[in-house]
């Protein structure tokens, strides 16, 4: 067999704390400050920003022959936790707390055969694949206390992400995929974030909490046999070109403002999202499976 595979991952380091046990952070950032008399600012920021690019690939014009199978392959793991909290107390004057947790993820993923390219898994199956796994994490939480003026706390988490996942045959001069088994061109994405803001101020005269959670995901999940692209399979499955997408996205936002004149409260969630999951076969392809249900026709899921 003839494997040809790219995998990355990015993890959490896990902590153990007293008490508390184990805790898996990518990053925290704490700000705290007191004043018995005069106005007490806590803040901080959390940001991260990560370029990722996994990638398995034959290149253009290569010829390649394996007895059993061959597999070229891509997988992404990505598992972010990060926070940002303030707290700020004053027994005198104003409290302003302020949290900010910002991630911003570049990442592609990405399988392929090369134009031109020769193929052949003569006694078993050829599998070009895809895979990546997101998981984000965001919180930010902030609590001001002014024991004679105004009181502010604002919290706000934003995750921008930008994801690519393909598994392709290129487009161009056709290459030749060949197979006494199955051939699969397959891609799954999967993604789960979860997005918490939460925000408290407490003031004589005003109390003032503002809480935010923005998401932005813009992602593609694609599956190609490329233009003029020539695929045999004489495996009982034949030819499977398939897609694969999921989302799942939990965004909460709490604020609360309290005062003997003047409470505001504001806490707004905001998603934005683009995705696109795309199976196909290009323009002037030949694709044979000749033990599938029907020669010349694949599987499309």
């Amino acid at each position: 067999s003839i494997n040809v595979t790219a995998d990355a991952s990015l993890l959490p380091k896990t902590e153990t704390l007293p008490v508390i046990g184990d805790v898996a952070v990518t990053s925290f950032a704490a700000g705290i400050a007191a004043s018995g008399s005069g106005s007490a600012v806590g803040g901080s920021s959390s940001v991260n920003v990560f370029f990722i690019d996994t990638h398995a690939s034959i290149d253009d014009n290569a010829k390649v022959t394996a007895g059993q199978n061959v597999k070229v392959e891509a997988t992404d793991k990505l598992t972010v936790m990060s926070a940002a909290g303030g707290l700020a107390v004053s027994g005198g004057g104003s409290g302003v707390g302020i949290g900010l947790d910002v991630g911003v993820i570049d990442r592609s993923t990405t399988a392929w055969i090369g134009s031109g390219s020769e193929v052949k898994a003569t006694g078993g199956n050829l599998t070009i694949n895809a895979d990546s796994e997101d998981d984000i994490t965001s919180i930010a939480a902030t609590f001001g206390v002014g024991g004679s003026g105004v009181a502010v706390a604002a919290s706000i988490a934003v995750q921008v992400t930008l994801t690519e996942t393909r598994a392709y045959t290129e487009d161009g001069p056709g290459s030749k995929l060949t197979a006494g088994g199955d051939i699969d061109v397959t891609a799954g994405g999967d993604f789960d974030a979860l997005m918490i803001g939460g925000s408290i101020g407490v003031g004589t005269s005003a109390g003032i909490g503002v809480a935010s959670a923005v998401l932005v995901h813009i992602d593609t999940v694609e599956a190609r046999i490329g233009d003029d692209s020539i695929v045999t399979s004489d495996g009982t499955n034949g030819v499977e070109v398939s897609a694969k997408s999921t989302e799942d996205i939990i965004a909460l936002t709490a604020a609360g403002g309290a005062a003997s004149s003047a409470g505001i409260a504001v806490a707004p969630t905001i998603n934005v999202m683009e995705e696109t999951t795309k199976a196909s076969v290009g323009r002037g392809a030949v694709v044979n499976a000749n033990n599938g249900i029907a020669a010349g026709t694949p599987d499309l899921l």
